[in-house]
């Protein structure tokens, strides 16, 4: 007789998603090089999405085969419990994020979401929430306009 499986385990989902996620970061790092290959910073970009698909992949790969081990003393269930709403939430931040980078453009963008982030899920109060939210959105935008990588400028135009 054929044993029967029962529903995919929420414990593979979440690494086939890394995966995959990396998988287009990789993909899409090597198609800024060879497309735009003319424009200013378009292969430092391209370099850097295909470094953080890459660390992603190993991080994931590991993360899946200790886990696989039992030697990483099991993940956390994100589809059953108290907290689901949690991650449906931190989901929407991110596309937010994604949705809203094009016309707010990265300064001001980023600066939105950590405030979100940090107040919804960390509970700070309001004078660090906006202190560190500056503080990550102007230093990784000057840092990205150090490695000569674009970032779309919106309705602050900086840096």
């Amino acid at each position: 007789m054929r044993e029967e499986r029962g529903p995919v385990r929420a414990t593979w989902i979440q690494p086939l998603l890394l995966l995959l996620i990396a998988g287009i970061s990789i993909w899409d790092g090597l198609r800024i090089i060879r497309t735009e290959h003319e424009t200013v910073g378009a292969t430092e970009a391209g370099g850097w999405m295909i470094l953080i698909g890459v660390l992603l992949l190993v991080s994931t790969a590991a993360y899946w085969y200790w886990n696989a081990k039992g030697k990483a003393g099991g993940a956390p269930d994100w589809t059953t419990g108290e907290n689901v709403h949690l991650v449906a939430i931190a989901f929407a931040i991110l596309i937010a994020f994604v949705l809203l980078l094009e016309r707010l453009g990265y300064l001001l963008c980023t600066a939105l979401f950590f405030v979100v982030y940090l107040r919804f899920f960390g509970g700070y109060r309001w004078v660090p929430v906006l202190a560190g939210s500056f503080a990550i959105a102007v230093g990784s935008a000057y840092l990205w306009a150090k490695m000569n990588m674009m970032v779309p400028q919106g309705i602050i135009p900086w840096p």
